[in-house]
């Protein structure tokens, strides 16, 4: 997500509006880490209890915060809403939603992968778009 920001240097007009809606993301994960992290309680922590108790709402806010990472760009006037890479973040938001709606063990194991595939898939585009992997061509 930190990426995203690299885009808000283009922005010439801020209000207290668009400064409160870029807030909403960072702040969404912040909460997100911190439900996600187990205590240490009587010096044993069972990480995937924890998990999976803690699944529902650490994956319903990682859905919150894909929803806005979705949105910053067409608020922010930076890019038009539908762009192709608008597929990749609907992907994402329909897998973490999925996490959130499924204490399934493969649900969140196929989660992963397609996470996963998700991330490189759009790393590659957008160093596609930027001419950095020209070479390759």
């Amino acid at each position: 997500m930190w990426w995203s920001f690299w885009a808000l240097r283009g922005v010439a007009h801020w209000t207290y509006a668009t400064f409160v809606y870029v807030l909403i993301g960072p702040g969404a994960l912040v909460i997100a880490s911190h439900i996600i992290i187990p205590e240490l309680l009587e010096g044993r922590i069972d990480v995937q209890r924890h998990y999976f108790d803690t699944g529902r709402l650490f994956f319903a806010i990682l859905t919150v915060a894909a929803i806005w990472a979705m949105f910053i760009e067409p608020v922010m006037g930076l890019r038009a809403f539908f762009v192709p890479f608008r597929f990749l973040q609907l992907g994402g938001i329909l897998t973490f939603a999925s996490c959130s709606a499924s204490k399934n063990k493969r649900v969140h194991a196929v989660a992963i992968v397609l996470i996963v595939l998700f991330l490189l898939t759009g790393i590659t585009v957008d160093r596609f778009q930027l001419g950095q992997l020209d070479h390759l061509q």
